[in-house]
């Protein structure tokens, strides 16, 4: 390991230029470690992608040198020499360092530029020990939903249920601080979805570990979801109860019986939400 500058400029061991923009000198990533980090891309002048732009940075387990291309992608490299909270530059000059199968979007005379923001690095132990906790809530919010779900098909949360003229019944938890989500904004979210007939889930993000990124209020998602999570604010809680034409409809969604994310026809749903961040 070597400790950096911010501005320190250097080149990686396949000969990757980088530049530090910030650097911290604090633990660098090893193989099996979890890191999760910002990445914008661009090819020449042109942006290529950006995770900032959907509020969904990379998560990734570092993989042994065995396991990745030869030579390594720039970002591989550039990222053993981070630590948390750093930042830099790395420059991928196609002319000097050539990828063995160019994609029809790249020519022999690109240049890419990586601009990375490390945001956490969590050992392999740690990793283990928080996927305990995570199936631990996992249980616990799917225990709590199929509770409310079995109450609400009984007509015992009159008291707490809002409906509205779409049919869409909810419960807020927390409403949340600041400002109301509005349409168009990009919202994180951990949730669970179940399948209001048998209580059976059919996709969570709490078992991953891995929030859901999207922009609300534009169609992206079902309808239940983008009026519903517009009556909350950032770091809000609700559950959320869905007749079926304000989900996946008549049709419901495809897949084979008894995948996760198979969804019957006509069938109504629920869901606990939790909005983590808003953009």
């Amino acid at each position: 390991t070597k400790d950096f500058e911010a501005g320190e400029e250097g080149v990686t061991t396949s000969g990757y230029r980088f530049r530090f923009h910030i650097s911290n000198n604090g633990r660098q990533p090893r193989v099996g470690d979890q890191v999760q980090y910002h990445e914008i891309v661009f090819k020449n002048d042109s942006l290529v992608t950006s995770t900032y732009y959907h509020l969904n940075p990379t998560l990734a387990i570092i993989p042994p040198l065995t396991e990745v291309p030869n030579p390594p992608p720039p970002n591989y490299e550039a990222i053993l020499l981070m630590s948390a909270g750093d930042s830099l530059s790395v420059w991928h000059d196609l002319d000097t360092i050539p990828i063995t199968k160019l994609p029809k979007w790249l020519r022999n005379d690109d240049e890419l530029v990586y601009h990375i923001k490390l945001l956490s690095v969590k050992p392999k132990a740690e990793i283990e020990k928080a996927l305990q906790a995570t199936k631990a809530r996992e249980q616990s919010v799917g225990d709590s939903l199929r509770a409310f779900v079995s109450e609400f098909k009984a007509g015992k949360l009159k008291d707490i249920v809002t409906t509205t003229e779409s049919g869409l019944s909810y419960i807020i938890h927390e409403s949340g601080v600041g400002d109301s989500i509005k349409a168009g904004r990009f919202l994180q979210v951990h949730y669970m979805g179940i399948l209001q007939d048998n209580g059976v889930s059919f996709n969570n993000t709490f078992g991953p570990a891995k929030p859901f990124a999207f922009q609300v209020g534009r169609g992206r998602v079902i309808k239940g979801w983008d009026e519903a999570l517009l009556k909350l604010k950032k770091g809000g809680k609700m559950t959320i109860f869905i007749p079926y034409a304000l989900g996946y409809g008549e049709a419901g969604r495809p897949g084979k019986k008894g995948e996760p994310a198979y969804i019957p026809e006509k069938a109504d749903l629920a869901f606990y939400v939790e909005v983590l961040d808003v953009r």
